[in-house]
């Protein structure tokens, strides 16, 4: 593995893209839940919206997180410097 100072520009953006996402995510799933102090009607319906928006707010995350790490390996690939065509040696 090279030195991580010699890393291409795109990986750096890449590996902060994920710890944002990761952060992000870790973030949604640790916040979610806060039914506390309700009671009756109001703490079932808090609970049926943690039980749905939780899992499908973490789906939308990830989903988010695939496309954007698609997305720069693409403009990654298209940036990268490529090394001239070197002609065969001659016999």
């Amino acid at each position: 593995m090279r030195h991580p100072r010699a890393w291409r520009p795109f990986t750096w953006v890449t590996l902060v893209l994920n710890i944002g996402f990761l952060i992000w995510l870790t973030w949604w799933l640790a916040t979610r839940g806060d039914c506390a102090g309700l009671a009756g009607e109001a703490l079932h319906i808090c609970q049926e919206e943690e039980n749905l928006h939780a899992p499908l707010g973490a789906f939308y995350i990830i989903v988010l997180w695939v496309l954007a790490d698609i997305v720069l390996a693409g403009v990654s690939s298209l940036a990268r410097r490529r090394r001239p065509i070197q002609p065969p040696p001659s016999a």
